[in-house]
């Protein structure tokens, strides 16, 4: 029997009311404190003929989920980062001249 709840989750200090399929839990684990994982959503769309499935999964302890979070903006900020590297320095190259 699946039952569906309502609950609060705070995960950037603002209150956020999501329904949350208590049945459904996620088969991965918190990366930081090893608790399994709770799914927050399930998105399906598609792109083309392919259907897309997005699941999106939070870690049971709030603290330790702004802590992941924290971690995951700082690997998204060196990710821009070296974008912004390669792309100025692609941009620096001599364009290669090709003969007509």
């Amino acid at each position: 029997m699946e039952t569906t709840d309502q609950e609060v989750v705070d995960s950037r200090d603002v209150a956020i009311e999501i329904d949350i399929n208590m049945s459904s839990t996620s088969t991965t684990v918190c990366v930081r404190c090893g608790k399994q994982r709770i799914v927050l959503s399930v998105t399906k769309g598609m792109a083309g003929n392919s259907a897309i499935t997005t699941t999106e999964t939070i870690c049971p302890d709030q603290d330790c989920q702004k802590k992941v979070d924290g971690m995951l903006g700082l690997e998204q900020e060196k990710r821009h980062q070296s974008f912004l590297l390669r792309e100025k320095k692609m941009s620096a190259r001599k364009p290669v001249k090709t003969s007509n």
